[in-house]
This record gives structure tokens, sequence and C-alpha cells, in this order.
């Protein structure tokens, strides 16, 4: 073999090794006979990833402020099923809502930018006065709605 063929075959054989050798070490492998294959390994839950890409949310990567709270009906016990409206009082088309749980809870999570807010609770025909939230940086506020009937 003339030293110009080895020099233009080795670089191609080394690729070739190389692939074939990347495959082999790559691919699976049969158990040797009689033993059984190991157990696969438990696929990992992937967790929803949630990004909220309204503009009044707080900006990415940081964490802004929740709104937790309860709604009593007018005789003091929860209102189960409660619609609750959070608006803007800067800007009255930006809303969100919630429902309260059976035990009268309620949440609004923690990307609400700083300002001001207005916070309603409406069920069949009760409503609770408008109740003023100021929230500002990453802290929890509390709410407390009492509903009464509507007024006619």
């Amino acid at each position: 073999m003339s030293s110009a063929c080895f020099r233009r075959t080795l670089p191609v054989s080394l690729v070739a090794l190389t692939l074939l050798g990347s495959f082999v070490m790559v691919g699976q492998t049969s158990p040797p006979a009689g033993q059984t294959p190991p157990p696969a390994a438990p696929k990992k839950k992937e967790k929803p990833r949630q990004i909220d890409e309204s503009d009044t949310a707080a900006p990415r990567g940081e964490t802004g402020s929740s709104v937790v709270g309860l709604v009593l009906k007018p005789d003091g016990k929860p209102a189960a099923g409660t619609d609750i409206v959070l608006t803007s009082v800067e800007d009255p088309n930006q809303r969100w809502t919630a429902k309260a749980d059976r035990t009268g809870h309620f949440h609004f999570d923690a990307v609400l930018a700083p300002g001001q807010y207005l916070a309603t609770a409406t069920a069949e025909n009760l409503t609770s006065p408008p109740a003023k939230i100021s929230l500002s940086g990453a802290k929890v506020a509390p709410l407390r709605l009492k509903l009464r009937s509507r007024p006619n």
C-alpha cells in the first residue's frame, strides 16, 4: 500500500470507525442468556408550565402579589361557589375571576402587578359591595367579602 493511498483512506476509516463505534456504544445490549433485563427507569412526570403573557402581570422573573379571601352569606355562613371579580382601578378592562370553594375561600395567584384593585362577589341574588385593595410587592393581601341582597 502506498503512503498516498494510506493518507486518503485512513481519515475515512477513522470516521467510519468512530461513527460505528458510537453506534455500538449507544445501542442496546441484550442481557446474558438466562438473565432477565433490569427494570426500566420510571419516566419523570413533567409539570405543566403556566406562563402569564398579560401585560398586567408582574414583570418576568418577579413574583407579584396574591389575594386570598373568604366570602360569607348575609347569615355569616361560607358562600360556596360564589364568583369573585378582581378589577384593576387603573384599567377597568383588566379583570380576573375566581370561584369560592365549598368553604367560601378563594385566591388569585401571585401574578398581580402592584396597583389598586376592586373586588366584588356575586351569587344568585346576592352581591358584595366593592372592596378596594392596594397591592405592592410580593405580598399576600387578605380579603373578606360579605354578600348582601341585590338592590332592586
